[in-house]
């Protein structure tokens, strides 16, 4: 991940901050905690955040409804990117390593996807 260091990304609550600032070294924001819906004035300051500072990458789980996350892409030019937060969440995810490379790889291609 080292010719992604510093890059930015959006996370859909506070899941994905520490993935990206520990192991790949990417400055987060986030949009809401769990279990809260996300209030409309914190979309809007988010979308101009992601506008002003060029972040193309929007973290989530696949557990969330995607609706506000792809809309707030469609408006910033953005990338939802639905990680697995644990193992078995994908079938060919079966054991912590899979489990990262399949999410590396995810983000890897959202990256490429959005230069």
């Amino acid at each position: 991940m080292k010719p992604y260091s510093g890059r930015k990304v959006v996370t859909y609550h506070r899941s994905w901050p520490n993935f990206a600032n520990t192991l790949v070294s990417m400055s987060s924001a986030t949009l809401s905690a769990p279990r809260h819906s996300p209030k409309s004035q914190h979309t809007v300051e988010l979308i101009g955040l992601m506008k002003r500072d060029g972040v193309r990458s929007f973290l989530v789980e696949p557990y969330f409804d995607l609706k506000t996350p792809n809309a707030i892409a469609r408006d910033t030019g953005a990338k939802v990117v639905v990680l697995m937060p644990s193992v078995g969440g994908e079938k060919e995810i079966t054991d912590y390593f899979k489990l990262f490379d399949y999410d590396i790889a995810k983000l890897k291609q959202a990256f490429d996807a959005t230069k």
